[in-house]
């Protein structure tokens, strides 16, 4: 990696500074919710002032889990209760219950309490992932990227030529299917792994012009796939590792540069999701000659009627709001007010009934699994939405409502400190050596949506979609000849002398922190003394 990507001074320690602001804002956030205790709004904004402070503490290191996994639990959690509080929810009815008499406060209640948890499980230390492994540790992995990049492909047309070929125009249909073909759409999320890497190892070796290509590949074939089965995942997804890549193997991005790119990722969300409430208006035949807003607005205004009665400024306000957060961003929200409001009522808890079976299913072969029980989050699914999934659908789940559907609230604070501790082995491990950082930075999406799954897609993703192609990748590295001793001498490596090196390597980077905190007016690209590489 090169040392000018290296300008985040490492805090190894998490310092003492940290863990009582932190602690500050979350007791002030706890007397807010006391004092408040049915008040949405102001639940939902001392969530969010936690989630802030604690993104303050790490200095807005993207690579830290407060920032990428925090900011996507506190989105997830507080979607649906925003929308109830401001009366623009999009959904009347949802698993046959009405809106309005689903519990969002114990829902914000028991979210709060899992994301605290979480938080301090983590804890505010940070680690320097720019160092974490010299160019030899990670040229096997860059080896054998472009390979599996073409498996992860294949398996992915295969997957869209089924489903074309079938004609199906929704998920649903061939979700029902049970064409095998089309199950291999799963080769998507191992082609983001592996173009994650193969634009590292560009980024890495300073072929701009080459990982500028892997970006535009990335947008135009996820602008197909979105057109051809309606999937979003997959642009989404390696949008988010191409993001850490450059991040991690070029240079950090700026404050300005990552508020751009957030800007950009909202306004796409809020677009597509706003086109699809519209087209629900379009389909039901209501006013079909309105433009985009008219139907957005009249799609929530059917069921919060209320909105038509504001000004027209804060109506417009209240639809990018309704357009941006009303679709899967508020599932977690609303699936959790759904379970307070029925478990233990009429439906029992599932006392980890399920959790084998949710093991099982992450680790072993779909094949070896298909006579299971369902996971937890399918046979929530089952309960409480049948007409959905017998349809081949679903309406997601809720990682915090996964421990509490088994064990109430102490699930929830054994989950999500469970969840915690997870992602800080992840963030540790990324500091320490290629497997961890490649791992890391295939992982984060991962992160990003496990607050709307229950345990066994994280962890079945995390195991067959990043570390197995990781693992490819090196295996596909030895068959051509790329790694072991030999290919060691061919390529004039001396291991023996990498761990003095990269110690060298660290030392240097402390040192530049060091002055750069002592001189803070300092040009970062004024440097002097710095190699290209961290190798010998």
């Amino acid at each position: 990696m090169t040392p000018r990507a290296a300008t985040i001074a490492p805090d190894m320690t998490g310092n003492l500074g940290s863990w009582l602001v932190l602690l500050a804002t979350i007791t002030f956030a706890v007397a807010l919710y006391f004092a408040y205790p049915s008040d949405l709004g102001v639940k939902v904004g001392a969530m969010t002032l936690v989630a802030a402070v604690s993104t303050a503490v790490v200095r807005f290191d993207i690579t830290h889990p407060y920032v990428w996994f925090g900011g996507a639990l506190l989105l997830y959690s507080v979607s649906g209760p925003l929308l109830v509080h401001l009366g623009i929810h999009p959904y009347a009815i949802w698993g046959g219950w009405e809106i309005a008499s689903l519990d969002f406060n114990g829902a914000m209640n028991l979210q709060f309490l899992g994301f605290v948890v979480a938080l301090l499980a983590i804890g505010p230390a940070r680690r320097p992932l720019h160092t974490a492994a010299t160019a030899a540790e990670l040229q096997p992995f860059f080896h054998g990227a472009f390979v599996i990049c073409i498996l992860g492909l294949l398996m992915g047309m295969v997957s869209v030529y089924e489903i074309v070929y079938q004609g199906f125009t929704e998920r649903t249909q061939y979700a029902i299917s049970g064409g095998a073909l089309s199950r291999f759409s799963f080769g998507f999320n191992i082609l983001a792994t592996a173009l994650g890497v193969y634009t590292a190892k560009q980024l890495n070796e300073n072929r701009i012009s080459m990982a500028a290509a892997c970006a535009l590949f990335t947008v135009v074939a996820g602008i197909l796939v979105i057109g051809a089965i309606g999937q979003r995942h997959f642009l989404f997804r390696t949008g988010i590792i191409l993001v850490f890549a450059y991040h991690l193997f070029h240079r950090p991005l700026s404050m300005r540069m990552l508020f751009l790119i957030v800007l950009t990722a909202l306004v796409a969300g809020s677009v597509l999701s706003g086109y699809k409430m519209a087209l629900l208006v379009e389909q039901a035949g209501l006013n079909p000659d309105l433009g985009f807003l008219d139907k957005l607005q009249e799609s929530i205004a059917l069921r919060n009627p209320s909105l038509l009665l504001d000004p027209v400024w804060l109506r417009y306000i209240k639809l990018g709001i309704a357009a941006a957060l009303g679709t899967e961003a508020m599932t977690p929200g609303n699936n959790m007010a759904m379970m307070l409001s029925r478990v233990p009522h009429d439906l029992p808890y599932f006392a980890g009934a399920t959790v084998p079976t949710d093991i099982a299913r992450a680790v072993l072969p779909g094949f070896l699994v298909a006579n299971l029980l369902d996971s937890t989050g399918a046979l929530y699914n089952e309960l409480v939405f049948p007409e959905n999934t017998a349809q081949g659908g679903g309406v997601g789940f809720s990682i915090i409502g996964y421990g509490y559907i088994h064990f109430g609230i102490a699930g929830v604070v054994a989950t999500m400190a469970l969840v915690g501790v997870a992602m800080r082995l992840i963030y540790t491990f990324a500091s320490r050596s290629a497997l961890g950082i490649l791992f890391f930075m295939g992982f984060v999406p991962v992160g990003v949506y496990i607050a709307r799954n229950d345990l066994t897609a994280p962890l079945s993703q995390g195991l067959k979609h990043v570390l197995l192609p990781l693992i490819l990748m090196l295996v596909v590295s030895t068959l051509l000849g790329h790694r072991g001793p030999a290919a060691d001498r061919r390529a004039g490596i001396d291991r023996r002398a990498e761990p003095a090196v990269l110690a060298r390597h660290l030392e240097r980077e402390r040192r530049r922190a060091a002055e750069r905190r002592n001189n803070p007016t300092r040009r970062r690209g004024k440097r002097t003394g710095a190699t290209d590489r961290a190798t010998p």
